[in-house]
């Protein structure tokens, strides 16, 4: 069993400020895009994400409170959302990232999310997304 290294805190000034920004705007993330040549399934991308998840204390934290009363809340989020959308080109994936780079984090409920991009054509890469 992991145990968590942290404990609910507040959050400093930098994060309070980046966490506000998301909940009025959206539009503060950092997106990771990743293109993957070989045969990343979202099976073993589910299981890499839930083994992170337990082994890092911040991926398993929640941001709650009002206002400029924020707190990481920690052992309370839930699992890291996978999104999965199939693909038909470069058009349609530069559309799911740009939609991904404006949505905002649902902080209460986990710190992060992943988006798998699947192509039409199996031999393609797999794009990866992942924000903050």
């Amino acid at each position: 069993m992991v145990t968590s290294a942290t404990v609910d805190r507040r959050l400093i000034p930098i994060e309070q400020s980046k966490e506000v920004l998301n909940r009025l705007l959206g539009a503060s993330n950092v997106l990771l895009a990743s293109k993957i040549g070989g045969p990343l399934t979202p099976e073993v991308l589910r299981r890499g994400l839930d083994l992170l998840q337990r082994r890092h204390p911040r991926l398993r934290s929640t941001i709650a409170g009002p206002g400029s009363d924020l707190t990481f809340k920690d052992e309370s989020a839930a699992p890291i959302p996978l999104r999965l959308e199939q693909i038909d080109g470069e058009a349609e994936a530069h559309a799911i990232e740009l939609e991904e780079l404006n949505r905002p984090l649902d902080s209460a409920s986990c710190l992060v999310r992943v988006t798998l991009l699947l192509p039409a054509n199996p031999g393609d890469p797999r794009r990866l997304l992942q924000a903050p």
